[in-house]
């Protein structure tokens, strides 16, 4: 199963690259903006700070398991996640059972805890996390120092 999702990163990373090159190579601000942002403003929602408490991550390979179901995730923080799927099949307020499955190091590195959708789509499904343990904040820290790492790495190959 885990080389199922070792393949399943490797086609998102490509998918990534592919939408990266696009936003490089589009010159109008509207089209560069649909390219890039990293939430639709036509979610629906509970009402939303208008400053974050944690920085949205784009980079890093990841999907999350929702009853049974795997969605890829658009971006995530330490305070929640989107993830692309039929938004039909679910509610803002409903608390789900998730497992975040992040390519760390070679390896899958699953992180299974809870969340609350707060805002949907018809295609994106925005989730808050319930309080987060050390445990959890420990191996999401991870996720970030492990593509710092891979970052500087590739800047100091280039």
């Amino acid at each position: 199963m885990e080389n199922m999702f070792k393949r399943l990163f490797a086609n998102l990373k490509a998918d990534n690259s592919n939408v990266a090159t696009q936003a490089k190579n589009t010159t109008g601000s509207a089209a560069h903006s649909s390219l890039t942002s990293s939430t639709p403003p036509s979610l629906e929602s509970t009402p939303a700070s208008p400053k974050r408490n944690y920085k949205r991550r784009s980079s890093d390979h990841c999907v999350c398991l929702i009853d049974g179901r795997i969605h890829p995730v658009k971006n995530w923080s330490m305070g929640g996640f989107i993830v692309q799927g039929d938004a039909n099949r679910f509610t803002v307020g409903d608390t789900v059972d998730i497992n975040l499955k992040f390519l760390v190091d070679g390896e899958v590195l699953d992180i299974e805890h809870k969340a609350e959708v707060i805002r949907k789509n018809v295609e994106l499904v925005g989730f808050k996390f319930e309080p987060v343990p050390e445990d959890m904040r420990k191996k999401l820290q991870h996720v970030i120092d492990d593509e710092i790492a891979s970052e500087f790495v590739n800047s100091q190959i280039a």
